[in-house]
């Protein structure tokens, strides 16, 4: 806590916030709070992963290449049936 506040005070020495501005003071408090603080970092890139894969069944990267896989599909799937409607709209009015 001791560090936290030494860098808080220089931070606002050298760059003071907006006090009249509440986003300014927070941003400040959030920024030198990271600084002292990583939320990201190997380790808790490590334990979300295996937690995700035990809840899922299978690592993060497969799902996310599986979910682009399943994306790619419904974009050619529903340009296909886009064509498909197009084509009976043609039949139906004559066109074709």
């Amino acid at each position: 806590m001791k560090v936290f506040l030494e860098q808080l005070k220089q931070r606002i020495a050298d760059d003071p916030p907006n006090y009249g501005n509440a986003d300014s003071v927070l941003g400040v408090l959030y920024e030198c709070f990271n600084e002292n603080n990583p939320y990201d970092n190997n380790q808790i890139r490590a334990d979300f992963n295996e937690l995700y894969q035990q809840m899922n069944g299978m690592p993060l990267r497969e799902m996310d290449r599986l979910s682009t896989r399943f994306v790619n599909c419904a974009e050619i799937t529903r340009g296909q049936d886009s064509l498909g409607n197009q084509e009976r709209y043609a039949s139906t009015v004559g066109i074709n």
